[in-house]
C-alpha cells in the first residue's frame, strides 16, 4: 500500500498533468502556433518554462482536408531545476489555432535517474490539421528521495 503523502504526491501530480494540459477546443495564440509544412524534414526549437526541446518533424498528407502522417523526433533538455517528471504532449491545430487534439510525445517517468531525452515517434494527424503547438507539464523536485 502505498504510504498516506506518496499516495497524496501522486493525486497531486495526477491533477496537475489534467490541469495544466491544452484542452481541446481551446485556441492556442497565433505566436505560440507552428504551421505544418509539407517536404522537409523541417527543424526548429521549443522551449517552456521547463524545458528547451530541439524537434525535427516531416508531414505527409494526400491533401489538406485528409488526415495525414506526422513524423516527429526530438531530444529534451530540462532546464536548470531539477524535476521529478516532465512530459511534452504536441497539440494539432485547425487554421483559426483551435486544438482538434492532443497527444502526449514525451514522458521523463517519475524520478527515473537517467531517463532517455530523446524521442520518435509516428502521429496520425486529424483531418483540417494545419498547425501544431507544444506544451509541456512537469513536477518540480520535492522533499528528499525515498523520504516520508
Amino acid at each position: 500500500d502505498m504510504q498516506p503523502k506518496r499516495k497524496l504526491n501522486f493525486y497531486i501530480l495526477a491533477l496537475a498533468l489534467i490541469v495544466g494540459c491544452s484542452n481541446v477546443g481551446q485556441v492556442i495564440p497565433p505566436e505560440k502556433r507552428i504551421p505544418l509544412e509539407g517536404g522537409g524534414p523541417h527543424s526548429d526549437t521549443w522551449s517552456s518554462f521547463d524545458c528547451v526541446m530541439n524537434y525535427q518533424y516531416q508531414m505527409t498528407r494526400p491533401e489538406p482536408a485528409s488526415p495525414g502522417k506526422l513524423t516527429l523526433k526530438g531530444s529534451v533538455q530540462g532546464k536548470n531545476r531539477s524535476l521529478d517528471s516532465l512530459s511534452i504532449s504536441v497539440n494539432f491545430l485547425d487554421a483559426g489555432g483551435k486544438v482538434l487534439q492532443r497527444k502526449s510525445v514525451y514522458t521523463s517517468g517519475y524520478r527515473v535517474e537517467n531517463p532517455d531525452r530523446s524521442f520518435q515517434l509516428s502521429l496520425d494527424t486529424p483531418p483540417g490539421a494545419v498547425a501544431i503547438s507544444f506544451g509541456s507539464m512537469a513536477q518540480a523536485r520535492t522533499g528528499s528521495r525515498g523520504g516520508r
